[in-house]
């Protein structure tokens, strides 16, 4: 079984980029789990100061969200695994992160 956790800036291209990871799991023979699952997003607030100057209380807020999503795929033969993380690895998007995890089941 291979779990894979993606974090991303922007939601749209996170879950255009999981449907892809499912349709290439599912021409390579495997099953997919309950499909993508959204994880909790991480937010991260900050101000900094403008002018510091003449206005001194003018203040410019930003905000930034990280997205994650997981998926679980299993089936794929152990040759095929290895191949299947290294083609969906070379064709990820670059604002895109990638982790799998590959358990063993008996």
């Amino acid at each position: 079984m291979i779990g894979l956790k993606m974090q991303g800036l922007d939601a749209v291209l996170i879950d255009a980029y999981s449907q892809f990871c499912l349709r290439a799991a599912s021409l390579m023979g495997a099953w997919v789990g309950e499909g993508s699952r959204g994880l909790p997003t991480r937010m991260e607030r900050w101000s900094v100061l403008s002018s510091p100057h003449v206005h001194k209380t003018a203040w410019t807020q930003f905000e930034r969200r990280t997205y994650n999503r997981q998926l679980s795929i299993g089936g794929l033969h152990s040759s095929l695994v290895s191949k299947y993380i290294w083609y969906i690895q070379r064709h990820a998007p670059p604002d895109v992160s990638l982790h799998a995890d590959i358990h063993e089941t008996v």
